[in-house]
């Protein structure tokens, strides 16, 4: 059952840029940036892998034990990725805006995971 929803939230985080390529029209160039920005991400999970070990991290994925801190899931820069959102509406910062939106809603999935779904609240997000 746990492997089945880490699966699930894998998919969430990678049907993600495909929405957002057909809901926007993105040429192939914008979906790339689009497609990176999620990936990246989740680039700040090699902390807790360094600190805690993979195994150790995997443990705790499969069995969602404890909530987990990363860098780059914080309340903060998700409040900045909101009003970064506001730039698309600006031509030439169209790319940015982009790269903004991936941001938000990776971040709002996982937000909403931690206070919605396994009911950690946000004291990992402060």
């Amino acid at each position: 059952m746990r492997l089945t929803y880490a699966v699930f939230h894998s998919f969430v985080h990678l049907v993600t840029p495909f929405l957002l390529w057909y809901f926007f029209n993105l040429s192939f160039e914008n979906f790339l940036i689009v497609f990176l920005t999620t990936f990246i991400i989740d680039l700040d999970h090699l902390c807790y892998f360094n600190k805690k070990g993979f195994r150790h991290w995997l443990d705790t994925v499969l069995k969602f034990r404890e909530g987990k801190s990363y860098p780059l899931h914080n309340l903060y820069l998700f409040l900045i990725s909101l009003f970064g959102v506001f730039l698309l509406l600006i031509p030439q910062y169209y790319k940015l805006g982009l790269v903004f939106v991936a941001f938000f809603l990776h971040m709002l999935w996982d937000l909403f995971e931690d206070t919605v779904i396994f009911k950690i609240g946000i004291k990992n997000w402060l």
